[in-house]
C-alpha cells in the first residue's frame, strides 16, 4: 500500500494529509510545513505494523509515546502506571509473539486488589479485581 504523503492545500492555506479517503489537516500555513510534517510523522507512527518479535516493553513505550501529547494528562499517567507494572511482571525480555492471555490473568491477580463488600458477617472479599494495583518502583 502506498503511504499517504502531507500536501499544502491553497484554499484552505494549511497542511494536510489523506488517510482512507479523508483530509486531515496538520498544520496552518503560520505553523509551516516543518510543524505539519512532525504531526504527520506521529500520526504515521501509530499506524505502522508491528513485528511479532519485538519485546512487548518496547510495543508499550511505543504506545505511551503515541499518546504522550495526545492525551490528557491523568490519562497518560493512568496508561503508564498499568503498563509499568504489567512490564514489571512479565520482565524486559518476553517477546510480543510469546505473551499469551495467562500472563495478563496471572498479572491480575498477582498485582491488583479485589473490590469488598461489607455483609452482616463482615467485610468479604469478592474476588473481583478492581484497577487499583500495587505501587511499584519504577519501569521494568
Amino acid at each position: 500500500m502506498r503511504r499517504p504523503k502531507p500536501y499544502f492545500k491553497k484554499s484552505h492555506r494549511a497542511w494536510y494529509v489523506n488517510i482512507h479517503g479523508r483530509p486531515i489537516r496538520l498544520a496552518g500555513e503560520a505553523e509551516g510545513e516543518e510543524a505539519a510534517h512532525i504531526k504527520y510523522d506521529k500520526l504515521m507512527a501509530g499506524s505502522q505494523p508491528i513485528a511479532h518479535d519485538i519485546p512487548v516493553v518496547s510495543l508499550f513505550e511505543r504506545f505511551l509515546e503515541h499518546h504522550k501529547s495526545g492525551s490528557a494528562d491523568a490519562a497518560y499517567e493512568f496508561y503508564r502506571h498499568a503498563l509499568d507494572s504489567f512490564a514489571h511482571y512479565i520482565g524486559p525480555r518476553l517477546r510480543l509473539s510469546r505473551l499469551r492471555p495467562f500472563h495478563v490473568n496471572e498479572w491480575i491477580k498477582r498485582d491488583h486488589k479485589t473490590t469488598k463488600r461489607v455483609t452482616k458477617k463482615g467485610i468479604v472479599d469478592t474476588g473481583k479485581p478492581t484497577a487499583d494495583h500495587r505501587n511499584l518502583d519504577g519501569p521494568y
